[in-house]
């Protein structure tokens, strides 16, 4: 990276985000597989394409001054962001491994009552939440869709996905907290 490329961004030159997206691509797609884990590369090119298109759109190299600062800089933000996905990745895990406990043996009967009073206090507390809520989170937990496969089935963003997703998991956790520790 040198001086020109910052000023050519800093001026609104398309082309130089361009020049600094082919030639910083690999390297930064080498620290997300790094965080993320080898077999992560579609949510490694989300987080890179997510960050890209924020970098520009706020213009985030408007106060970096040094070639060197603006490696760092792009080095320090995508590493975060991976932080960021694996936290809430984890998160999502618990979440799913408390949400959809079943008990050892479904088949008892007092299991099968406590499945089937599960199921219609799930139906109902889903019936609560917003259409849209209650669409992403059947994808999400019931089909076990991504949130890459939802935003491209309803048409909207991953951050749309994950900002309804945490609408629904907070008033399911309330409406259905007789049932499991969430």
């Amino acid at each position: 990276m040198d001086f020109e490329l910052l000023d050519a961004l800093k001026a609104g030159d398309v082309n130089a985000m361009g020049r600094l997206y082919r030639n910083s691509y690999k390297w930064l797609m080498v620290v997300a597989l790094n965080v993320l884990g080898k077999d992560a590369e579609e949510e490694a090119k989300d987080i890179l394409s997510d960050f890209f298109l924020e970098f520009w759109d706020r213009r985030l190299f408007g106060k970096i001054n040094h070639p060197k600062a603006l490696n760092s800089y792009l080095f320090r933000s995508v590493h975060n962001r991976c932080l960021d996905r694996v936290k809430a990745n984890k998160t999502r895990q618990k979440l799913e491994e408390r949400f959809f406990r079943r008990p050892q043996n479904e088949n008892m009967p007092s299991n099968r009552l406590e499945n089937g009073e599960f199921s219609l206090a799930l139906d109902a507390a889903v019936n609560r939440i917003s259409p849209m809520s209650a669409k992403v989170f059947k994808l999400a937990y019931l089909e076990d869709k991504s949130r890459q496969e939802i935003a491209e089935e309803m048409n909207i963003s991953p951050n749309t996905v994950k900002n309804q997703l945490v609408k629904a998991v907070k008033i399911l956790r309330v409406a259905l907290k007789n049932f499991y520790l969430l």
